[in-house]
């Protein structure tokens, strides 16, 4: 049986990976502050639930206690994310790099550690889909914080890739898409954000793509759906 751990599930992209997932006969590990709602009547995923804030890096992660012992390949999902603060670099608060720098690398950095650890000393075969952005490889004002650590994650897993044969990685940009990121995005102020009248255009002429679409596209992509 297929193992998923998907990162970010109660809502947006995550929580759309979640009810694509449950259908299917697999090992379903969803990390998040909160289990989604109302799940889809057809069920046939083996349902773990991590309560996990990703931004808390007092709470431990043990990875090998979510992992069945006769685990064959693991597809680990990263997911979640936060563009805040969307504030210019000299104006950021200690507590809030600090944050975004724990949700955006050093936990899933954690979570990805443990588990190239736990599939080469066990034979697992273990992909990795970093659902990345365009951020992560060109400087966008206001976005400090979130273009330099979308671009050190799809780094560490560069390199992860190329210490590790047991290891495959897949860096997806899903593009634009209707969640409460895009809401963020919107209510930047134009001072900080010069961008912000193209992600208004976005949601006026309907180019915001849903999550359950994307989500279907990159699941159907990666021939896991």
């Amino acid at each position: 049986m297929k193992t998923f751990i998907v990162t970010g599930v109660s809502r947006g992209l995550g929580q759309a990976f979640y009810r694509l997932l449950l259908p299917l006969p697999v090992r379903l590990i969803l990390i998040g502050k909160v289990l989604p709602a109302d799940p889809p009547e057809l069920t046939q995923a083996e349902v773990i639930f991590v309560k996990k804030d990703l931004a808390d890096l007092s709470q431990p992660i043990d990875v090998a206690s979510w992992i069945h012992k006769d685990a064959r390949e693991i597809v680990f999902i990263n997911n979640a994310g936060t563009i805040d603060p969307l504030v210019a670099i000299g104006s950021i608060a200690d507590a809030e790099i600090i944050e975004a720098t724990a949700v955006n690398f050093v936990s899933p950095a954690m979570i990805s550690n443990q588990l190239a650890h736990l599939c080469k000393h066990n034979g697992i075969k273990l992909r990795i889909l970093n659902i990345s952005s365009g951020a992560a490889a060109r400087a966008i004002a206001g976005w400090g914080m979130y273009c330099s650590t979308k671009a050190a994650m799809k780094m560490f897993y560069e390199c992860l890739a190329s210490e590790n044969d047991k290891v495959t990685v897949r860096h997806i940009d899903p593009g634009v898409m209707d969640t409460a990121m895009q809401e963020k995005i919107r209510d930047c102020k134009e001072d900080v954000f010069a961008f912000g009248e193209q992600f208004m255009r976005f949601k006026r002429e309907n180019l915001l793509r849903s999550p359950d679409a994307v989500a279907k596209d990159i699941l159907i992509g990666e021939d896991l759906l």
